[in-house]
Protein backbone atom coordinates (compact mmCIF):
# COMPACT_ATOMS: atom_id res chain seq x y z
CA UNK A 1 0.00 0.00 0.00
CA UNK A 2 1.17 3.62 -0.93
CA UNK A 3 1.54 5.20 2.49
CA UNK A 4 0.70 8.76 0.85
CA UNK A 5 -2.06 7.81 -1.79
CA UNK A 6 -3.94 4.84 -0.03
CA UNK A 7 -3.36 2.77 -3.08
CA UNK A 8 -2.73 -0.76 -3.37
CA UNK A 9 0.84 -1.58 -5.08
CA UNK A 10 1.73 -5.30 -6.39
CA UNK A 11 5.36 -6.83 -7.71
CA UNK A 12 4.84 -9.85 -8.91
CA UNK A 13 6.92 -12.29 -11.79
CA UNK A 14 5.09 -12.65 -15.21
CA UNK A 15 5.97 -16.06 -16.09
CA UNK A 16 4.71 -15.51 -19.54
CA UNK A 17 7.75 -12.98 -20.36
CA UNK A 18 9.99 -14.09 -17.69
CA UNK A 19 10.12 -10.56 -15.86
CA UNK A 20 9.05 -8.67 -12.97
CA UNK A 21 5.84 -6.03 -12.68
CA UNK A 22 4.75 -3.65 -10.82
CA UNK A 23 0.48 -2.74 -11.06
CA UNK A 24 -0.16 0.27 -9.42
CA UNK A 25 -3.93 0.63 -8.48
CA UNK A 26 -5.49 3.89 -10.07
CA UNK A 27 -8.00 4.32 -6.48
CA UNK A 28 -8.16 2.72 -3.04
CA UNK A 29 -9.92 0.09 -4.24
CA UNK A 30 -9.69 -0.77 -8.00
CA UNK A 31 -12.29 -2.69 -10.04
CA UNK A 32 -10.84 -4.90 -12.70
CA UNK A 33 -7.78 -4.96 -14.76
CA UNK A 34 -8.66 -1.35 -16.51
CA UNK A 35 -7.91 0.28 -13.04
CA UNK A 36 -4.58 -0.99 -12.61
CA UNK A 37 -1.15 1.15 -14.12
CA UNK A 38 0.89 -2.57 -15.12
CA UNK A 39 4.24 -1.75 -16.26
CA UNK A 40 7.55 -3.73 -16.39
CA UNK A 41 10.09 -2.99 -14.22
CA UNK A 42 12.93 -5.37 -16.14
CA UNK A 43 12.94 -6.35 -19.77
CA UNK A 44 11.29 -9.34 -20.75
CA UNK A 45 12.86 -12.93 -20.80
CA UNK A 46 15.23 -11.32 -18.39
CA UNK A 47 14.83 -14.60 -16.38
CA UNK A 48 14.71 -12.48 -13.29
CA UNK A 49 11.74 -11.37 -10.22
CA UNK A 50 11.12 -15.02 -8.99
CA UNK A 51 10.38 -15.16 -5.36
CA UNK A 52 10.06 -11.68 -5.07
CA UNK A 53 9.56 -9.60 -2.20
CA UNK A 54 8.51 -5.95 -1.42
CA UNK A 55 8.20 -3.12 1.29
CA UNK A 56 7.12 0.41 1.18
CA UNK A 57 9.00 3.05 3.35
CA UNK A 58 7.10 5.78 5.41
CA UNK A 59 7.89 8.07 2.58
CA UNK A 60 6.44 5.79 -0.29
CA UNK A 61 9.56 4.08 -1.48
CA UNK A 62 9.52 0.97 -2.88
CA UNK A 63 12.55 -1.73 -1.70
CA UNK A 64 12.46 -4.87 -3.63
CA UNK A 65 14.81 -7.80 -3.38
CA UNK A 66 14.32 -11.02 -6.56
CA UNK A 67 15.89 -14.21 -7.41
CA UNK A 68 17.49 -13.76 -10.92
CA UNK A 69 16.84 -17.79 -12.33
CA UNK A 70 19.53 -17.17 -14.97
CA UNK A 71 22.81 -16.47 -12.81
CA UNK A 72 21.09 -17.72 -9.53
CA UNK A 73 22.00 -14.13 -7.63
CA UNK A 74 20.06 -12.39 -5.19
CA UNK A 75 18.49 -8.85 -7.19
CA UNK A 76 17.58 -5.28 -5.10
CA UNK A 77 15.92 -2.65 -7.17
CA UNK A 78 14.63 0.47 -5.42
CA UNK A 79 12.08 2.82 -6.96
CA UNK A 80 11.50 5.99 -5.07
CA UNK A 81 7.79 7.31 -4.43
CA UNK A 82 5.32 8.47 -6.68
CA UNK A 83 2.41 11.10 -5.76
CA UNK A 84 -0.78 10.90 -7.71
CA UNK A 85 -3.95 8.22 -8.71
CA UNK A 86 -5.65 7.36 -12.14
CA UNK A 87 -4.15 6.35 -14.95
CA UNK A 88 -0.57 6.67 -15.82
CA UNK A 89 0.82 7.22 -12.47
CA UNK A 90 4.50 4.97 -12.66
CA UNK A 91 7.44 4.14 -10.58
CA UNK A 92 10.73 5.38 -11.99
CA UNK A 93 13.54 2.39 -10.87
CA UNK A 94 16.78 3.03 -9.96
CA UNK A 95 18.96 -0.20 -11.79
CA UNK A 96 19.21 -3.46 -9.87
CA UNK A 97 22.25 -3.71 -8.37
CA UNK A 98 23.86 -7.94 -7.55
CA UNK A 99 23.77 -8.08 -3.53
CA UNK A 100 25.29 -11.52 -3.18
CA UNK A 101 26.19 -14.08 -5.67
CA UNK A 102 28.11 -16.01 -3.68
CA UNK A 103 26.49 -19.87 -4.59
CA UNK A 104 22.94 -19.93 -5.82
CA UNK A 105 21.63 -17.78 -3.30
CA UNK A 106 18.23 -15.37 -2.91
CA UNK A 107 15.52 -17.98 -3.07
CA UNK A 108 12.61 -17.20 -0.32
CA UNK A 109 13.57 -13.45 0.15
CA UNK A 110 12.23 -11.14 2.71
CA UNK A 111 12.73 -7.73 3.57
CA UNK A 112 12.42 -5.62 5.98
CA UNK A 113 13.22 -1.53 6.71
CA UNK A 114 15.54 -1.10 9.92
CA UNK A 115 16.00 2.76 10.45
CA UNK A 116 14.75 3.31 6.86
CA UNK A 117 17.50 0.88 5.59
CA UNK A 118 16.90 -2.54 3.89
CA UNK A 119 17.65 -6.03 5.49
CA UNK A 120 17.41 -9.08 3.35
CA UNK A 121 17.05 -12.77 4.55
CA UNK A 122 17.19 -15.41 2.39
CA UNK A 123 18.26 -19.01 1.40
CA UNK A 124 21.46 -20.30 0.01
CA UNK A 125 20.18 -23.26 -2.32
CA UNK A 126 23.68 -24.92 -2.65
CA UNK A 127 23.84 -25.12 1.21
CA UNK A 128 20.06 -26.16 1.48
CA UNK A 129 19.90 -28.87 4.03
CA UNK A 130 23.03 -28.07 6.51
CA UNK A 131 23.07 -25.50 8.86
CA UNK A 132 24.79 -22.65 6.74
CA UNK A 133 21.67 -22.05 4.24
CA UNK A 134 20.29 -19.28 5.60
CA UNK A 135 21.71 -15.83 4.72
CA UNK A 136 21.19 -12.21 5.60
CA UNK A 137 22.22 -9.03 3.86
CA UNK A 138 22.35 -5.26 4.52
CA UNK A 139 22.07 -1.78 3.18
CA UNK A 140 25.35 0.33 4.66
CA UNK A 141 25.61 3.16 2.32
CA UNK A 142 24.18 6.52 3.13
CA UNK A 143 21.06 6.22 0.74
CA UNK A 144 22.57 8.42 -1.98
CA UNK A 145 22.99 6.00 -4.35
CA UNK A 146 21.12 1.92 -4.37
CA UNK A 147 23.10 0.86 -6.75
CA UNK A 148 26.46 0.22 -5.70
CA UNK A 149 27.05 -3.37 -4.87
CA UNK A 150 29.83 -1.81 -2.55
CA UNK A 151 27.25 -0.80 0.14
CA UNK A 152 25.73 -4.23 0.73
CA UNK A 153 27.45 -6.87 3.62
CA UNK A 154 26.65 -10.32 3.38
CA UNK A 155 26.99 -13.12 6.15
CA UNK A 156 25.56 -16.67 6.36
CA UNK A 157 23.25 -16.64 9.77
CA UNK A 158 24.46 -19.49 12.33
CA UNK A 159 21.16 -21.46 12.52
CA UNK A 160 20.69 -24.24 15.14
CA UNK A 161 18.98 -26.72 12.81
CA UNK A 162 19.34 -27.59 9.10
CA UNK A 163 18.06 -25.34 7.00
CA UNK A 164 15.43 -25.96 4.22
CA UNK A 165 14.79 -24.53 1.27
CA UNK A 166 11.84 -22.71 1.96
CA UNK A 167 10.26 -19.24 2.53
CA UNK A 168 12.10 -17.09 5.48
CA UNK A 169 10.83 -14.00 7.37
CA UNK A 170 12.57 -11.43 8.60
CA UNK A 171 11.11 -8.37 11.05
CA UNK A 172 13.59 -5.90 13.01
CA UNK A 173 13.79 -3.05 15.75
CA UNK A 174 14.78 0.43 14.99
CA UNK A 175 17.62 2.32 17.20
CA UNK A 176 16.07 2.95 19.77
CA UNK A 177 14.17 -0.19 20.38
CA UNK A 178 14.96 -2.65 23.17
CA UNK A 179 14.52 -5.98 23.86
CA UNK A 180 15.16 -8.29 26.59
CA UNK A 181 17.44 -10.64 25.23
CA UNK A 182 19.57 -7.75 23.29
CA UNK A 183 18.14 -8.31 19.96
CA UNK A 184 17.10 -6.41 16.95
CA UNK A 185 16.77 -8.98 13.90
CA UNK A 186 14.62 -12.11 13.99
CA UNK A 187 14.75 -14.27 11.38
CA UNK A 188 12.39 -17.56 10.98
CA UNK A 189 13.18 -20.53 8.34
CA UNK A 190 11.89 -23.71 8.17
CA UNK A 191 13.59 -27.08 8.96
CA UNK A 192 12.12 -29.99 10.86
CA UNK A 193 9.79 -27.61 12.66
CA UNK A 194 9.64 -23.96 12.07
CA UNK A 195 12.70 -22.14 13.92
CA UNK A 196 14.06 -18.23 14.67
CA UNK A 197 17.53 -17.02 15.18
CA UNK A 198 18.04 -13.49 16.62
CA UNK A 199 20.54 -11.60 15.76
CA UNK A 200 22.26 -8.21 17.63
CA UNK A 201 23.05 -5.99 14.13
CA UNK A 202 24.98 -2.99 14.74
CA UNK A 203 23.43 0.31 13.76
Amino acid sequence: MDPDDNVPVIVYYDTTHKTLKIARGQNSQPNGSGEWNITSILPTNSFSGQYVTMKAGSNGDLFIAYYKVSTGDLMFIHASDVDGTGAGVQYSFDNPVTVDNEGAVGKWPDIFLVNGNPVISYINATQAGTFSGLKLVRYTGDESSWEDAADWEYEIVPAESAVFDKRTNIVGLDSGDVTVDNWNIAIGYASSRFDIVYRQLEQ
